[in-house]
């Protein structure tokens, strides 16, 4: 038999009641398709916002380090001597 990578899984959480009637009430509603899909999208929302949070801190240590700002500015130095424009790329057929 094989086996095969499964993309999704099947979990047990403990959530506050108020919310889960809440939630059968929408499924009821038909405002949203399930209880199981709408919390599968607003965990991957929360997860999208935190690694955004991740990435904008890391932007902000590399503001503030002089030596990735001097890796920087030298590879636009190194570039700023090429003529892009003088330049007319043949493309492939």
């Amino acid at each position: 038999m094989t086996t095969l990578a499964l993309k999704e899984q099947r979990i047990n959480i403990y959530m506050d009641i108020n919310y889960i009637n809440q939630l059968k009430e929408l499924v009821k509603e038909k405002k949203i398709p399930s209880m199981s899909k709408f919390c599968q999208e607003a965990v991957q929302e929360k997860l999208q916002a935190l690694e955004k949070q991740r990435k904008d801190q890391l932007m902000l240590e590399a503001a503030n380090d002089s030596e990735f700002l001097a890796r920087c500015e030298e590879i636009q130095n190194d570039f700023a001597a090429i003529d892009f424009e003088g330049h007319k790329f043949k493309q492939k057929a």
